[in-house]
């Protein structure tokens, strides 16, 4: 079976400032959220229920991960970039990933109002009903505090934080999803055992690039870098970027450009031991980079 994977990001800050990031509390109980139900690739994958889930998603000849990052408005209770969002998953679900994982910052409601975020991911989950795939979401800086933490769990996800886990060929991987705007020592403790897990591959999924320099994330930062990972994948700046030779930065998926164009990432692991990562732009599908990494 032929692993389709995709991931979603959204970049920003609750009040607009992009240099820094509240710690946020834990939350809404929520409901069941958008990430359930799928029909892409035939896959019917498990959806995490509540902080700390450890998903096994199974067995893949190979798995591809699409990644997007930010889609939010320009403005507190702005236009929804609808439009470019629904385009980016048509061309998502064309190269068939087997699921998605959404970086974060759905919305931008400032102050925090649960209708009205609430409004807003119903907006996005209208445009991500164009990828026929599983989406796991990512908290973002404008979800991670007030009634927008509450939304996003009663209307995206139960979980904020959470792993994703399976073999591809012979060997393994994982997905580790950091939720960094409603840290708590609860989550410290859990994401030091989820990275101490061996397996082949390790992607961390985060909304905050590791240049943030706001004392909280470079605190949480502190936490994830003794471990070994293959790539951090973050966004929370409306680019795409290679930042290093293990980091991509992706949040050019709707909210205001700090590039030239808007698009998302595919990321393809080979079994024999290679992960290729391409970039392409929304307005005509074209490839913009590519690079390759080992495990």
């Amino acid at each position: 079976m032929h692993m389709r994977f995709v991931l979603i990001g959204l970049l920003c800050l609750s009040c607009g400032d992009e240099s820094s990031s509240g710690s946020g509390g834990a939350g809404g109980s929520g409901g069941a959220g958008g990430s359930g139900g799928s029909d892409g690739g035939g896959l019917n994958l498990p959806v995490p229920q509540t902080d700390g889930d450890d998903l096994d998603v199974g067995h893949f000849e190979r798995l591809r991960v699409g990644l997007v990052g930010d889609t939010r408005p320009a403005v507190s209770g702005g236009v929804y970039p609808t439009q470019i969002i629904t385009h980016i998953y048509q061309e998502l679900d064309a190269r068939a990933p087997d699921f998605a994982v959404s970086l974060g910052d759905y919305v931008f409601v400032s102050p925090s109002n649960l209708a009205m975020a609430k409004a807003q991911m119903m907006t996005y989950l209208g445009a991500r009903g164009n990828f026929h795939g599983n989406v796991y979401y990512v908290v973002g800086n404008h979800e991670g505090y007030g009634d927008n933490i509450v939304a996003f769990r009663q209307t995206m996800s139960n979980a904020a934080y959470f792993s994703v886990h399976g073999t591809v060929g012979t060997q393994t991987f994982k997905f580790v999803i950091v939720a960094d705007d409603v840290w708590t020592p609860q989550e410290e403790v859990w994401i030091k055992q989820a990275l101490a897990k061996q397996t082949t591959y390790t992607f961390i999924c985060r909304h905050h690039p590791s240049y943030n320099t706001d004392t909280n994330e470079m605190y949480i930062l502190s936490v994830l870098q003794p471990f070994a990972r293959t790539l951090l994948i973050d966004g929370h700046t409306h680019l795409y970027q290679r930042q290093a030779s293990r980091e991509i930065v992706i949040g050019n998926g709707g909210a205001p450009l700090d590039s030239s164009y808007y698009g998302y990432v595919l990321l393809d692991v080979d079994p024999a031991g290679s992960v290729t990562v391409t970039s392409y732009r929304e307005s005509d599908d074209a490839q913009m980079e590519t690079f390759s990494v080992t495990p």
